[in-house]
């Protein structure tokens, strides 16, 4: 609230249909949706990954680990380096993922007999699960996690991820929405 009244976060001019900047951004909140609309079918970033969040949300609660002081965060030191190990990751993933999704040629123009949906919808949702999915299986052996260290080495991979890619979307994306660095010129 003291930011707010310090600084002025002043709105834009209205709206003008004769004029769309190029880029067309969405508000820095939905930054991470538009930045996931990039990288995949908008089926899977509109309905499959928010429908995937909301079941993952529903399931933490029942995950039968050990279930000791719950509420406290970063009560241990496995918890902490857990922690520590889920921001790692999520940052370096998600940085790896955008990477490869723009590096490599648009799966549409190499594979044009298979459906969009598949080529830039299942397979790499699939990989992205089965990749989070190794890894809190990697985190859970390698600490041996009780149930709440287990939520929050979750929770703070997809916010360190949803942010990196708030990030991307708000400073890295120029004409056309392509990846450039935030000193250049458009």
């Amino acid at each position: 609230m003291i930011l707010s009244v310090v600084f002025e976060a002043s709105l834009r001019e209205r709206a003008n249909p004769a004029f769309s900047p190029n880029p067309a951004k969405a508000p820095w909140y939905f930054m991470g949706l538009q930045e996931l609309l990039i990288h995949f079918h908008p089926f899977f970033a509109i309905v499959i990954f928010p429908t995937a969040l909301l079941v993952a949300l529903f399931w933490l609660p029942y995950i039968k680990l050990n279930d000791n002081n719950q509420g406290i965060w970063f009560l241990s030191q496995k918890g902490k380096q857990a922690g520590i190990y889920a921001a790692i990751a999520g940052g370096i993933f998600t940085l790896l993922f955008i990477l490869i999704s723009s590096l490599l040629p648009s799966p549409e123009k190499v594979l044009p007999s298979i459906s969009p949906l598949i080529t830039t919808g299942f397979i790499p949702f699939t990989i992205l699960v089965g990749t989070f999915v190794v890894f809190l299986k990697f985190l859970v052996k390698k600490f041996t996690l009780n149930r709440s260290e287990y939520i929050q080495s979750v929770i703070i991979a997809l916010i360190i991820s949803y942010s990196i890619l708030s990030i991307i979307g708000i400073f890295f994306r120029g004409q056309g929405m392509g990846l450039m660095w935030p000193w250049q010129i458009i």
